[in-house]
């Protein structure tokens, strides 16, 4: 039994949660790898007003934690005055300081992943030509803590469930994608389609110089194959 929670997210040994006690909120952070059980605690009505200070006077909101990595904790914040308003807090768990905040557009499958230096986000938001939705993503550069104003459009990634359909991870200095189809169709129940699959690094996000696998390396076996 660790603790009770609204909410929580495990991602590489950190155990994020949301605690509410009446109109008090918490963030904690433990990491369960630290024999030494200390958590990291964050007065989210504090950070939130400090965010969003227009934000302060809202008492019906929502708050949760999208991503965490590398002492980065990066929490979506949602609330309505006038419009609703979506906003990415980004977060040091360490320091408890607040590096960036960023209104969203869209929250449509919001996904973050980051390295110590460079964090990026998306979403499945923008429709392409052919009238399906695709992925957009933008980085945000944590070392100089600049936002490109530049967006990156994954036109031929297919799949919409994180970790399901499709899944984006950050290795090496690299941002990879993967999915399993390769055609925006419903999704074929006779597993024969290929993945695909790209990558290109965190530091030069090129279009131009993505690395994609070719065909004959994303071999995918038929769904009544044995293992």
């Amino acid at each position: 039994m660790v603790g009770l929670a609204d909410s929580y997210l495990y991602l590489g040994g950190k155990l994020c949660y949301v605690f509410e006690d009446k109109v008090q909120r918490w963030l904690r952070i433990l990491d369960l790898h630290n024999p030494s059980g200390r958590e990291t605690v964050v007065d989210i009505p504090k950070l939130t007003a400090e965010a969003v200070p227009h934000s302060e006077n809202c008492l019906k909101y929502t708050f949760h934690v999208i991503h965490s990595a590398e002492r980065i904790t990066s929490c979506l914040f949602s609330f309505a005055l006038l419009d609703p308003e979506d906003w990415l807090l980004i977060l040091n768990t360490e320091t408890q300081e607040l590096i960036r905040v960023i209104l969203l557009e869209s929250t449509a499958r919001l996904f973050v992943r980051n390295s110590k230096s460079y964090l990026y986000y998306g979403t499945h938001s923008e429709y392409g030509p052919d009238g399906f939705r695709k992925w957009v993503l933008r980085f945000f550069d944590l070392t100089q803590r600049h936002l490109s104003g530049s967006k990156i459009h994954l036109s031929n990634v297919v799949g919409y469930e994180i970790d399901s359909t499709v899944c984006f991870e950050i290795i090496d200095g690299y941002l990879h994608g993967l999915s399993y189809q390769t055609a925006f169709e419903v999704e074929e129940i006779d597993w024969t389609s290929c993945y695909y699959c790209f990558r290109f690094r965190l530091d030069e996000p090129d279009p131009e110089k993505t690395q994609i696998m070719t065909k004959r390396d994303s071999w995918r076996r038929q769904h009544d194959e044995a293992l």
